[in-house]
């Protein structure tokens, strides 16, 4: 009797112990699904709210400009970024339309908002791709459009928006203003070769630039390295101008392109996307 009472007795508490050990588990399994909850949209916020654009790039698959009578073109814009996909909702664009003298083309007809799922915009994991149609008000304005500026930026569900990334888009007839840059430097050649070296003077994060030399240009959309590249051209006798613009700002703050002129030491210029750097080369031959 006295065997069946102490098994009994034994039964009950491990019955209790049991129930004691599953009430622990079900708890710290509650707890444990909480936190995790709880870190997953903390990071989730601090992702949006940091994100980054970058390597901004551009293709003019419709330039009207100095063409035909359309008043409609077209402009694929492409960059990176860094973060969750999750976080981007839409792209709001803000786009200005120049003549070569820097004066804005008023009453230009554009999208503002790309809302993801709209056929125009595409996200990948690292980059982001879209279009817009610009319409211009009157057939005479292509023939005097010269460079298109753009300011985007995306935007979550939300309200938390990323970096703002700009962008200097030139037309294929695109023209400038000595009112729109600053001769920087002035040297005389004999030789009637002119070697421009470019480079980017302070990190390799991006910076793009436009060259023009006696007003056409010569060389755009350029992306700067660290290591040094080469061009080389003919000078006209007489004064020739070499002028400097940024199509893009980098990854770590302003353009910092580093030009050298033949023989001639660096020279560090900082142009933006509406004010450039100009050189003044004046050939000679010799007699």
């Amino acid at each position: 009797m006295l065997d069946l009472l102490n098994k009994s007795k034994l039964n009950y508490l491990h019955k209790d112990t049991i129930k004691i050990i599953a009430i622990i588990v079900f708890s710290i399994a509650i707890f444990s699904c909480k936190k995790k909850k709880g870190v997953e949209v903390d990071t989730s916020a601090i992702i949006c709210k940091t994100l980054k654009l970058t390597g901004q790039s551009y293709l003019k698959i419709a330039d009207i400009s100095c063409v035909g009578n359309s008043k409609t073109g077209t402009i694929s814009i492409s960059c990176k970024y860094d973060g969750d996909p999750a976080c981007i909702k839409r792209i709001r664009l803000n786009a200005k339309f120049y003549t070569s003298a820097s004066i804005e083309i008023p009453n230009i007809q554009y999208p503002t908002v790309f809302e993801i799922g709209d056929s125009r915009i595409g996200i990948t994991k690292d980059s982001i791709k879209f279009k817009f149609e610009y319409t211009l008000p009157t057939s005479a304005d292509p023939k005097t459009l010269s460079f298109v500026y753009v300011n985007y930026y995306s935007e979550s569900e939300s309200g938390d928006v990323s970096t703002r990334a700009q962008l200097r888009i030139n037309s294929n007839c695109s023209k400038i203003d000595s009112s729109t840059y600053d001769v920087v430097k002035t040297y005389k050649f004999t030789s009637d070769t002119l070697q421009v070296t470019v480079y980017d003077a302070v990190k390799e994060d991006g910076d793009q630039i436009s060259l023009w030399l006696n007003d056409i240009l010569r060389l755009d959309n350029f992306v700067l390295k660290k290591t040094p590249t080469v061009f080389k051209y003919k000078l006209n006798v007489g004064k020739n101008r070499l002028v400097l613009f940024a199509i893009t700002e980098g990854g770590v703050g302003s353009n910092t392109p580093a030009i050298a002129i033949n023989s001639y030491g660096n020279i560090n210029m900082l142009p933006t996307l509406t004010k450039g750097g100009a050189i003044d080369i004046y050939y000679t031959p010799i007699p």
